[in-house]
């Protein structure tokens, strides 16, 4: 009996410092990988609420924009980080669903190798043009193409994003043929659509609200069931003869599988407080996005639920992986 008491006593010995560092949390730096370049949604929304983060903590919450490969190369190093809470990623769409269905050989697992922490926003799709592109209404868009099949270019971040894929859903409701030319990133993308080296993309409404308010595009629709607040003359593309065209992408907080839940709900519990910050809601919204959080388990039934309805597209639109 004195021999089963010993034991006991040195496995809860054992377990103190976990429980201590799990009650420190966070003691040292903590850094949160944007596999993005800076400028949009992803990266704008990640440093808001880091910088709060940071306040709160009383530790530097330092944002590390790791761009390429469609998020791969940032989520790779992040599934791959140690699971103590220091290492954090921005996970969305891109990362969370689309990469899933549509690379083959993929060096993550975002539901093995990730732990859903928060979510922060999410933000409709919206198709602009460049400023000199000759028509200036969707229907006029949709004409050109049919005239001229194959002949317009589209940009997207990448193959497999969102903005490839809306694209893509767009083309089938439409029936039109528009050349698809991925870029490395929404920054590369979205400044040739202004430039005018592609004449259109899709594109997360906090970047399309900001260069059209800039006058250096054009946006002939929102991919959104009513009309962004914030873009009111901007019809919805369901209104303009396409019904049920809803795209969407979302932004969150994960760290990497087997980091302690004590330490997850930690951060997550930071992320909705600095979410509910009237003023943070504000900056994000005037950004084009909705502000919508919750528990880790809130994040993982949202991505799961969306991850089936993305299977139902690419199924529907024939894309393999690659």
């Amino acid at each position: 009996m004195k021999f089963v008491r010993t034991l006991l006593a040195i496995a809860m010995l054992a377990t103190l410092p976990a429980a201590h560092a799990q009650e420190d949390f966070p003691n040292r730096p903590v850094r949160i990988i944007v596999p993005w370049p800076p400028g949009a949604l992803s990266d704008g929304a990640t440093r808001i609420v880091a910088a709060k983060l940071s306040e709160e903590w009383k530790q530097p919450v330092v944002v590390e924009n790791k761009p390429g490969a469609n998020g791969t190369i940032g989520a790779d190093l992040a599934a791959r980080a140690k699971p103590d809470g220091y290492t954090l990623i921005n996970t969305n769409t891109d990362i969370d669903s689309l990469n899933q269905l549509l690379y083959a050989n993929l060096p993550y697992n975002a539901e093995r190798d990730f732990a859903p922490v928060a979510m922060m926003a999410t933000q409709a799709m919206v198709l602009m043009t460049h400023l000199n592109y000759t028509p200036t209404t969707l229907q006029q868009m949709v004409e050109d193409a049919k005239a001229h099949p194959g002949k317009l270019n589209y940009a997207s971040w990448g193959r497999g994003g969102v903005s490839h894929m809306a694209m893509e859903l767009f083309k089938h409701a439409a029936g039109v043929d528009i050349t698809h030319v991925p870029y490395k990133g929404s920054t590369p993308a979205i400044s040739d659509v202004v430039s005018g080296q592609v004449q259109m993309m899709f594109a997360g409404a906090a970047s399309g609200m900001s260069l059209y308010q800039g006058q250096k595009v054009r946006v002939l629709g929102v991919a959104s069931a009513q009309r962004l607040r914030q873009l009111p003359s901007i019809p919805t593309i369901a209104e303009q003869g396409y019904p049920g065209f809803e795209v969407e992408t979302w932004n969150g907080i994960s760290a990497p599988a087997g980091t302690p839940a004590a330490v997850v709900r930690k951060i997550s519990a930071a992320v909705q407080r600095a979410l509910s910050d009237p003023a943070i809601a504000q900056r994000l919204e005037t950004q084009g996005a909705t502000v919508v959080t919750g528990s880790p388990e809130h994040y993982r039934d949202f991505i799961r639920a969306r991850a089936g309805k993305w299977q139902a597209s690419v199924d529907m639109l024939g894309i393999k992986p690659e």
